[in-house]
């Protein structure tokens, strides 16, 4: 499974000090069942004996994590120069400029931008929970999905039917990123590529449906073989030529 790897290369890049910090779907491809990171703009290399970095806050909505968006969103709120109207909910919404006001973004922060793509590879409805061209965009996008993943049954209701093997893959992964955004932060449990791997090696056990196979024809049959000698036979009787008369 292609998730498992992206989460197995994301450890490794942490191992060697490299937080990828920029999870969209346009940022890795799967070729013949095996995945890879590309893009690495948005990179950064952590510090020796440290597993986070600071920014102005890196990412595209909707997969950032609740916590960077909510981070993201009290900063924007207390900058009255800053007109949400004019960002681009598909775009980088760091302010490059801005190098006073850092968030720190950590691995967990990825693994749940991979949550949010993994869902929505299985359901096409998620899309437009990051896209709302509102005045307060940022924080639209930032209660919704705090809506989102505290309802235990909303993100499994909008697994296709096709993907509904992954049902419990998607509840499973869910109850994490609402354990690492509980409204106490005392309280908050930080998603760790371990129990993100254990979730998705049990679901390596799932039996894929089967791709449905095309149903009879629905257009006329052909004409049998006796039909077509009396259509051949009436053309041929029409183009007899009349008698001429003397």
């Amino acid at each position: 499974m292609a998730f498992h790897q992206f989460v197995i290369a994301h450890c490794a890049m942490i191992e060697r000090r490299v937080l990828y910090g920029d999870l969209s779907p346009n940022n890795f491809v799967i070729h013949k069942g095996t995945g890879y990171f590309i893009d690495f703009d948005h990179a950064a290399i952590l510090a020796v004996n440290m597993t986070s970095t600071y920014s102005p806050g890196t990412g595209t909505m909707p997969y950032i994590s609740i916590r960077i968006l909510q981070s993201m969103m009290n900063m924007t709120f207390l900058d009255t120069n800053t007109n949400l109207g004019n960002i681009n909910p598909g775009e980088d919404i760091a302010p490059a400029n801005d190098v006073q006001r850092l968030i720190e973004h950590k691995p967990s922060d990825d693994l749940e931008s991979l949550f949010y793509i993994f869902f929505e590879f299985v359901a096409n409805a998620y899309e437009a929970l990051g896209k709302a061209d509102l005045r307060g965009l940022l924080g639209t996008c930032c209660f919704a999905k705090v809506g989102v993943v505290l309802d235990p049954n909303f993100m499994v209701k909008l697994t296709s039917d096709y993907f509904a093997a992954f049902r419990p893959l998607i509840q499973q992964w869910q109850t994490l990123v609402c354990l690492a955004n509980k409204p106490n932060e005392r309280e908050r449990i930080e998603t760790t590529h371990e129990k993100v791997l254990e979730i998705l090696i049990r679901s390596t056990s799932i039996v894929y449906p089967p791709i449905p196979e095309a149903g009879p024809s629905k257009l006329p049959l052909r004409r049998s073989a006796q039909e077509s000698q009396e259509v051949s036979l009436n053309i041929s009787i029409c183009r007899v030529p009349w008698p001429i008369a003397s």
